[in-house]
């Protein structure tokens, strides 16, 4: 028997039954986990008070009737779900074994209906009982009684089995029409997007890739090999994995094919292309006829080298006229910005060098990626010089706008004598500080620094030390903070406060005391003297410790106001439930995906090596109300009194029930200060607070701060 009721569900059901509150539910689970040595879960505890207290869960749960919807209205967590729809793929079973030794078995079924499509997923026995009931393609079934999770790396809502679960071979009252035929139709490349997942495609051979092997991050070695396939509506790339990329010295050109199971994924200059991972199959189809126009075939490949020389004079272009199609082109421009220049291994194990110019032209700004030997001429520019770039070609770039590409044979002269008044001066504008919006892509600013905050040190995923740097900086509209990483870090750390500096092309983020201000691939801050930068001698240098100390009002929790940053004092009552850590990306701490081939992806940074974010969510109750306080990284580490590795290394020794406990024996009662950022929870208009600082409360201090609001 399988009770698949929540904590909170069994919570509130107990409540509702007998004359206990809520926290007295609480404690008594409290006291079950403690009892039995916390090992069993503050769920399996509830579900003891419940049996101790006569409360039948199971039977609630039967008597409530599985309440029939469609696909696209499933949502993570959701029970008892009833669902009509067609199968469109039996995917094969898969064996595993498990950590104990065992064997299991895994099987997929592809559903759909008009609204979109889910994954039945059947586990050891349930794929036998499935397959004695003798489905196919095409046929259409009736779920009874099922549960749903969201799949972690796709997002795809998947179905899953209890005991209770029924599956109706031939379900009553089902209008044929909902259900076409047309739902099993192959799709078509142009209309696939970014994200799908589950693809069948037919297509035509027009371009293989042979297949290579590269390192992976584990050391163990891996394979790629690509195939080129058109239909009617255009061509892609597909790549295939592994054990997928032995399967391309089956096929040749022309042969038409039948891909499943892939997923979209965006490549090099933002096309799409199709990847194919250990669910997927290719196929050879002998029944399919294409009918692909000579403008397709004859098409620019998508798997083939692009760059090629010319005996062709370059056709000079203007910024604003670039197309991804271009090449041999010729453009004269003027620097705003550089990059640093970057190593990195591609697939095939190679080394290879990039970097980049941001540059504008009487027409606007574009960039220009400069690749291997090239990059020497990122290091002899200067922001202002005229640079000619003749026979370079033109790719999308990682926001899906054009930009220049210097390969080879390439001609690049920086300020040539004739053409070098060609493109207009360069005239920054510069941005007040009190006038910065989050998400602004390219920002100069001007600025007196007033604080400098100590350089901090952390692991990378790959063994390697990352490196973070918070520095405090002024003008006469306002205060942000400027974040820096890595080299940019270690560069910026002996910058001496009150010094006047120039901000060329940063970008903002919303951080938990407002915008900052943070420092990309082409940023770039130099200096001033005092006789260049704006007049700041209103400002005045920001004391250490000033933002522990500066007044900040004292708001009681029933008053909070969304986004307004205010200090509570309150005491804690428990630790909520929840992972307690993240993977996030090494540079801005954002939570990363981790695809198929191992390879962690961050939305901003693309590839990039993950770490551990741990956070900690407490009730904190000051008489007026109860809020959820989060205290993140540092602060989350300075809470608990241990690093974030050692938080991460207990909850994957024992669990992170016995760790909640633990935490909240040494948590609760606690009297704390904090300040920070509220914000409105979503799913109750309650406010939560976003922790900046906090300290233990001062009983001396608080009769101070209590005087000192009285009027007498």
């Amino acid at each position: 028997m399988t009770l698949n009721m929540p904590y909170d569900e069994v919570v509130e059901r107990i409540t509702s039954e007998t004359d206990l509150s809520k926290e007295e539910v609480v404690k008594r689970i409290n006291e079950k986990v403690k009892e039995l040595g916390g090992l069993i879960t503050l769920e399996g505890a509830a579900h003891i008070i419940a049996r101790e207290l006569e409360i039948n869960l199971y039977e609630s749960q039967q008597t409530q009737k599985p309440q029939p919807i469609i696909i696209q209205d499933l949502i993570d967590g959701m029970n008892n779900v009833t669902i009509t729809a067609l199968i469109k793929r039996i995917y094969d079973t898969k064996v595993f074994t498990r950590n104990d030794g065992t064997q299991g078995a895994v099987q997929n079924v592809h559903l759909i209906d008009k609204t979109g499509f889910c994954r039945l997923v059947l586990w050891d026995d349930q794929i036998r009982q499935f397959g004695d009931m003798g489905f196919a393609r095409s046929d259409i079934l009736q779920i009874i009684g099922a549960f749903v999770k969201e799949n972690k790396f796709d997002s795809v809502k998947e179905l899953s089995l209890s005991s209770r679960s029924q599956i109706e071979t031939d379900p009553k009252n089902i209008n044929k029409d909902d259900f076409p035929e047309s739902l099993l139709d192959f799709m078509k490349i142009e209309n696939l997007t970014l994200n799908q997942v589950d693809i069948e495609l037919i297509g035509k051979i027009t371009g293989i890739r042979p297949v290579s092997s590269f390192t992976k991050k584990d050391g163990s070695e891996g394979q790629v090999a690509s195939v080129e396939i058109a239909d009617e509506t255009g061509k892609i790339k597909i790549t295939l994995w592994d054990q997928k990329a032995e399967s391309v010295i089956e096929f040749k050109i022309g042969t038409v094919i039948e891909v499943i199971g892939g997923y979209i994924r965006q490549g090099i200059n933002n096309a799409l292309e199709i990847h194919l991972g250990k669910n997927g199959a290719i196929t050879k189809n002998t029944k399919a006829k294409l009918e692909i126009s000579d403008e397709i075939l004859k098409s620019e490949s998508t798997i083939l080298p692009t760059s090629k020389k010319s005996s062709e004079p370059s056709k000079e272009v203007r910024l604003v006229d670039l197309d991804e199609k271009m090449s041999n082109i010729s453009i004269i421009a003027r620097v705003t910005g550089t990059s640093s220049i970057r190593e990195f291994q591609r697939k095939d194990g190679t080394t290879s060098v990039v970097g980049s110019l941001l540059v504008v032209d009487n027409s606007g700004p574009s960039r220009i990626t400069f690749w291997n030997s090239m990059t020497d001429y990122i290091k002899k520019v200067e922001i202002g010089d005229a640079i000619r770039i003749e026979g370079a070609y033109v790719r999308l770039g990682l926001r899906g706008e054009p930009e220049v590409h210097v390969g080879r044979n390439v001609v690049v002269e920086i300020n040539p004598e004739l053409l070098k008044d060609a493109v207009p001066k360069f005239k920054l504008e510069y941005t007040e500080l009190g006038s910065l919006e989050a998400n602004n892509r390219d920002v100069n600013v001007q600025a007196l620094v007033t604080r400098i905050q100590e350089i901090r040190t952390f692991s990378k995923s790959d063994g390697s030390e990352g490196h973070v740097l918070n520095i405090g900086i002024s003008d006469n509209s306002g205060s942000v903070r400027l974040v820096a990483w890595d080299e940019k870090a270690i560069e910026l750390e002996n910058l001496e406060e009150m010094t006047p500096i120039e901000v060329l092309h940063g970008y903002t983020k919303e951080g938990s005391q407002g915008v900052e201000i943070h420092l990309g691939s082409l940023t770039s801050i130099k200096t001033l003297e005092k006789a260049d930068a704006p007049d700041f001698s209103n400002i005045k240098p920001i004391p250490k410790y000033q933002s522990e100390q500066t007044p900040v009002s004292r708001v009681d929790m029933v008053d909070l106001e969304e986004d307004q940053f205010s200090e509570i004092r309150g005491t804690i009552l428990k630790v909520y439930e929840g992972k307690m850590y993240y993977h996030s990306c090494s540079q801005c701490r954002k939570k990363v995906t981790e695809t198929e081939e191992g390879k962690w992806i961050c939305a901003e940074h693309n590839e990039v090596d993950q770490q551990n974010t741990i956070f900690i969510s407490l009730a904190l109750d000051d008489g007026t109300g109860c809020v959820r306080v989060t205290f993140f990284s540092e602060l989350a580490e300075q809470l608990l009194d241990m690093t974030s590795e050692n938080l991460v290394d207990e909850i994957n020794n024992i669990g992170i029930q016995s760790v909640i406990t633990k935490l909240e024996q040494r948590l609760k009662g606690r009297e704390i200060v904090v300040r920070g950022r509220c914000r409105k929870n979503k799913y109750d208009d309650g406010m939560d607070v976003i922790a900046s600082t906090f300290q233990d409360a001062d009983p001396k201090t608080e009769i101070e701060t209590v005087k000192s609001s009285l009027k007498v």
